[in-house]
C-alpha cells in the first residue's frame, strides 16, 4: 500500500508517494484546485489527499494511505 507526505514548495505544494522505502517514488506538484500526476483528472486521488491534509490543518508530518486517511505522524 503506498504512503504519501505533503509539503509546502516554494510555488504551491507537493506530495511525496512512498511504497516500503525511504526514499520517494513519486512526487507531484500541486496547485490550489490542480494536480500535475499523469492522471490529469481534477478528481484525482491525490487531490482527495491534498484536501483531506487541509481540513485537518496542514500539519507537517502527516501520513496518508490512499484512501485519504491519516496512518502515522512523523513529528
Amino acid at each position: 500500500m503506498a504512503e504519501y507526505l505533503v509539503r509546502r514548495a516554494k510555488y504551491g505544494f507537493e506530495m511525496a508517494k512512498f511504497e516500503e522505502t525511504s526514499y520517494p517514488i513519486d512526487v507531484y506538484s500541486i496547485s490550489g484546485s490542480r494536480c500535475f500526476c499523469p492522471a490529469r483528472t481534477r478528481s484525482c486521488k491525490h487531490m482527495k489527499i491534498f484536501k483531506a491534509w487541509e481540513r485537518n490543518g496542514s500539519q507537517h508530518g502527516e501520513v496518508y494511505d490512499d484512501t485519504a486517511k491519516i496512518i502515522n505522524r512523523i513529528f
